[in-house]
């Protein structure tokens, strides 16, 4: 009986996911001490090829599904789960040999922690302008952690590399599956307040092989606006965590810059081509952070009522 389980969802990204596996059986854990889960959300591409042609001793166990969203994945992935601890790893991660190996031991050492694992990432090679903004500000913040000048919170479970007891999530409630972003914070969130204690575990590495698009990007931090109003209304003391507590935080020109992008509706095609004037040039960085609050904003502006909307952002 394994004693860790690994749980990858998975939505049509069958060449991420093959490079995913390859990392996954080449840890120096002993493939005995634990299982690969993968949880297909409803692909449509070539997955199935894709887990047909694992190495002998290389095969995971394979739960299909309807597409449901990667929170849904999860729980299906830790239901079928044989191992007491389960490790969350993205589909587009590239596990360090001692990954696995660094979780597991780490569990074993402190009963009632969620193990939060350190993602690389690589800006230079991102995709588009807002990638590398997005990737240098996460690297920003991930060696905070690094270096010791904070302590983790529950906005740092990231579901690409964590790992916690079966029975605790279980306990907790799992992923919600109603929410179309932020699923991971708000399960650190409920696991906080169960009483386990957050870790971050730098040794338990990861790289992450980030492939979004602009578009993709936008659409993500639009959700994640929209998650934040949904939280809100669960757990009002949230808000000061989440951008939404933080409306009026630039100066004024930039407000009302963001102001008159919400008003009009500023499509996204329309932003990405604009984007390119400033890409590798002083201002790119200025302009990425307010494209990110934008998209966010928007989010936010979509799913709050009128009443919520004029309270977090004093606009009459």
């Amino acid at each position: 009986m394994p004693e860790l389980s690994v749980v990858i969802p998975t939505y049509n990204r069958a060449s991420a996911l093959g490079r995913c596996l390859a990392t996954l059986y080449k840890q120096s854990l002993p493939k005995d001490a634990y299982e690969v889960i993968v949880v297909v959300d409803g692909s449509t591409d070539e997955t199935q090829a894709v887990l047909e042609s694992q190495p002998e001793g290389c095969t995971p166990r394979v739960v299909w599904q309807e597409n449901r969203g990667p929170g849904a994945a999860r729980n299906a992935g830790v239901e079928s789960a044989r191992g007491e601890v389960c490790v969350f790893v993205d589909d587009d991660v590239l596990a360090d040999e001692h990954l696995l190996a660094t979780h597991l031991r780490r569990q074993r050492e402190s009963s009632g922690v969620v193990g939060i694992g350190t993602l690389q990432v690589d800006a230079d090679g991102a995709s588009c302008g807002l990638a590398r903004y997005l990737l240098r500000w996460l690297s920003g913040a991930r060696r905070q952690l690094e270096q010791g000048l904070r302590a983790p919170t529950y906005t740092d479970c990231w579901s690409g590399n964590l790992s916690v007891a079966r029975r605790a999530f279980l306990d907790a409630g799992g992923f919600a599956t109603d929410l179309p972003r932020y699923e991971d914070l708000d399960l650190g969130y409920r696991l906080q307040a169960a009483g386990l204690r957050l870790e971050f575990w730098p040794d338990a590495r990861g790289r992450e092989d980030f492939g979004k698009s602009f578009e993709s990007i936008a659409r993500d931090l639009t959700q994640a606006g929209i998650a934040s109003v949904m939280l809100a209304r669960r757990e009002p003391g949230i808000i000061e965590e989440l951008p939404l507590g933080r409306y009026a935080g630039p100066g004024t020109l930039t407000l009302l810059a963001r102001r008159l992008l919400l008003a009009a509706g500023m499509p996204t095609g329309v932003l990405s081509r604009m984007s390119t004037v400033f890409d590798r040039t002083p201002w790119e960085e200025r302009w990425y952070s307010f494209l990110v609050d934008y998209f966010y904003w928007r989010g936010v502006k979509a799913a709050a009522d009128r009443g919520t909307w004029t309270k977090l952002t004093a606009c009459r």
